[in-house]
């Protein structure tokens, strides 16, 4: 299984610990997405995994997803959020961090986008945000979420994200 992969599947479903992070601090977004629950709701897919997805609170953005890994059921909340044109997915870390990543909905189909390590270690390394980089290389923005959100949105030619290998998640239809 990839790196790519198993980061991917870690930011919807897992405890994403499984491989160098990227974390922050506070969520990345400036405010919270209105979802619709009849386009979220139900079972997501990616190459051999399924999840099943329930929006919690539409209001807030906020959802569960549900998988079973090694015979167990694994529950995460999943934070939906905005910044102007940019949506994100936020999701609870065990240590109370936040994983995050960018994401475009279109119709049954979720397309992923994982940040992009190398360039927040070198924004960081540069001052143009607050955070760190441990000695595994771990990346870990410390920034408030109002900076972190205002700094990726004035960013985008930084190519934040990792745009040429994003993971695509389909809806099965009811």
């Amino acid at each position: 299984m990839t790196n790519l992969k198993i980061c991917i599947l870690l930011i919807l479903a897992l405890t994403l610990g499984a491989c160098t992070s990227t974390k922050s601090t506070n969520m990345l977004g400036n405010y919270a997405l209105k979802l619709n629950e009849d386009e979220w709701n139900g079972t997501w897919v990616i190459e051999n995994e399924a999840y099943q997805i329930k929006v919690i609170n539409p209001d807030f953005g906020i959802m569960q997803s549900i998988s079973i890994e090694d015979g167990k059921i694994k529950k995460h909340r999943i934070f939906a959020t905005q910044s102007g044109d940019d949506k994100y997915i936020n999701l609870v870390a065990p240590d109370k961090r936040f994983f995050f990543a960018k994401f475009k909905k279109e119709q049954n189909s979720v397309i992923v986008w994982l940040p992009s390590k190398e360039m927040l270690k070198k924004a960081i390394e540069n001052s143009e945000i607050e955070g760190k980089v441990d000695k595994d290389d771990n990346v870990l923005i410390t920034a408030s979420g109002k900076a972190f959100s205002e700094f990726m949105k004035t960013n985008k030619n930084m190519m934040m994200f990792e745009y040429e290998n994003p993971g695509i998640f389909k809806r099965l239809v009811k």
